[in-house]
């Protein structure tokens, strides 16, 4: 399949799944308490730790490599079930350390429950990836949707019956062991030969600076959580998780899922067509995802409470927050891709760090001081992590202001409607989904009046062009 048509059954998938887990996101949170979302989040935590370890980094460095021998490939199979094997072992023995740290010894059972998806995930990941390296896009779109539907089927079975936070146990064990069950069986592809270790340091080479880049990510998106649980109640961990997980899902429909098929045109094309495909993929991420952010930073703190209940008004707030952050992160991420793209792991880690670090301490630091103020040194940390990324890109031959160029005017608009809309919103309170429908109405409206700019028709016709280009 063409990286055009890849991308085109990419996002499908990802909107049909994303319009699934929305449904269960709403159903899930009138059911049950913040409280069962809080303790989940305080062990997914040590569980999210462990599912990057079992990776190893070893997926994205598969994907980008053009020749990869049956050999190395079952010898990454190898590498990755130890990977996995070992993430389990650590998560049920850190189990009672991490019900000591937060004194909640029900942590200590979901840890080792949500042990056994890492061991099978860790000896299903080649197969997955030897899906995706021959352009088998669809049928990895079909597995995320069948793990979505099952997994949100089962959570809200349980949910309705009285399980609790076992409910959403369950959810975070079914999603991935069926999408690791349908990848062995489909992947047409059985590991025979005899593992080949020979070529493999660069793959581990790349795969570690990459992993240590995802493990710093990972660990500024955990320590907010860590930190409210050590610090607040377990209904403000919750609060605070559904915002962080109500961001992600939005995030993760365009920009996560098309890394695995955009790498590898990424990763062959010349030094001027890698600076000419960024600044178009630049211009499709900033008006599709940056749009959504900043809807959902302009709209949530009146929209979350009236779609989730009363329960969560602080998390309406916590999302507006988190919401400007990723905003920032939107637009960095074509950086992302440029670094590994062109095998400079080390400038990404180098261009990652300092912000992530101002996440982890900042969140450390601010928790006692609640939720908010931990929301607000996460995105503090995104920009600084796309300030630095803008900065270094130009080390692999990427023109600085090539990308803020593309990002330019989208950016002006979105801040325009957003800032009207949140303003609209102060001044009118909306309680109901009649005021909700006036504010979304006024933020679409704004976008829709910049098409009397010749300059954002311009966009508007390159953006069109594009996704053309793209999808065929």
């Amino acid at each position: 399949m063409s990286t055009g048509r890849g991308v085109a059954v990419t996002l499908a998938g990802q909107w049909a799944r994303f319009a699934i887990q929305t449904a269960s996101f709403v159903i899930l949170s009138r059911i049950l308490t913040p409280g069962d979302f809080g303790l989940l989040a305080m062990t997914a935590v040590l569980v999210g730790v462990a599912a990057m370890l079992a990776d190893f980094g070893l997926s994205l460095a598969a994907v980008r490599e053009a020749n990869l021998s049956e050999g190395r490939k079952s010898a990454l199979v190898v590498l990755n079930t130890g990977a996995g094997a070992a993430a389990a072992i650590a998560v049920i023995a850190s189990g009672p350390v991490l019900s000591a740290f937060y004194s909640e010894p029900r942590v200590s059972a979901i840890a080792a429950a949500l042990a056994a998806p890492l061991l099978i995930n860790g000896f299903a990941a080649q197969f997955r990836v030897e899906i995706n390296r021959n352009g088998r896009f669809r049928t990895l779109a079909m597995q995320d949707i069948a793990g979505a539907a099952s997994s949100s089927t089962v959570a809200i079975a349980l949910a309705i019956s009285g399980a609790g936070y076992w409910a959403l146990v369950a959810q975070a064990i079914v999603q991935p062991a069926a999408v690791a069950v349908l990848s062995v069986f489909q992947a047409r592809w059985v590991p025979r030969h005899k593992p080949s270790f020979t070529g493999t340091a660069g793959l581990v080479g790349f795969g570690w600076n990459t992993l240590l880049v995802q493990l710093l990510n990972l660990a500024s998106r955990s320590a907010d959580v860590a930190s409210i649980g050590r610090s607040g109640s377990i209904a403000e961990v919750g609060q605070y998780s559904r915002a962080s997980q109500l961001i992600s899902l939005v995030f993760a429909q365009i920009v996560s899922p098309l890394t695995r098929v955009i790498l590898p045109k990424l990763s062959s094309s010349s030094e001027t067509d890698l600076g000419r495909l960024l600044r178009d993929l630049q211009l499709v991420i900033v008006y599709s995802l940056g749009t959504c952010l900043a809807g959902v930073a302009s709209l949530s703190i009146w929209a979350v409470p009236l779609v989730l209940g009363d329960d969560w008004l602080l998390a309406g707030v916590v999302t507006a927050i988190l919401a400007i952050g990723a905003f920032f992160a939107c637009l960095g991420y074509v950086y992302y891709w440029a670094f590994l793209a062109r095998n400079a792991s080390k400038l990404l880690l180098l261009a990652e760090a300092p912000g992530r670090c101002i996440m982890i301490v900042g969140a450390v630091l601010l928790a006692p001081h609640g939720p908010l103020a931990v929301a607000a040194m996460i995105a503090l940390g995104q920009f600084v992590t796309f300030g630095l990324s803008s900065m270094i890109v130009g080390r692999i031959g990427v023109r600085r202001g090539l990308l803020l160029g593309a990002a330019g005017r989208p950016l002006a608009l979105l801040l325009c409607a957003a800032s009207a809309t949140a303003l609209l919103g102060s001044f009118t309170q909306p309680t109901n989904a009649l005021g909700l429908a006036v504010l979304t109405t006024a933020f679409l409206a704004t976008l829709t009046a910049s098409s009397l700019l010749r300059s954002y028709r311009s966009d508007y016709r390159r953006l069109f062009q594009t996704v053309k280009r793209l999808r065929g």
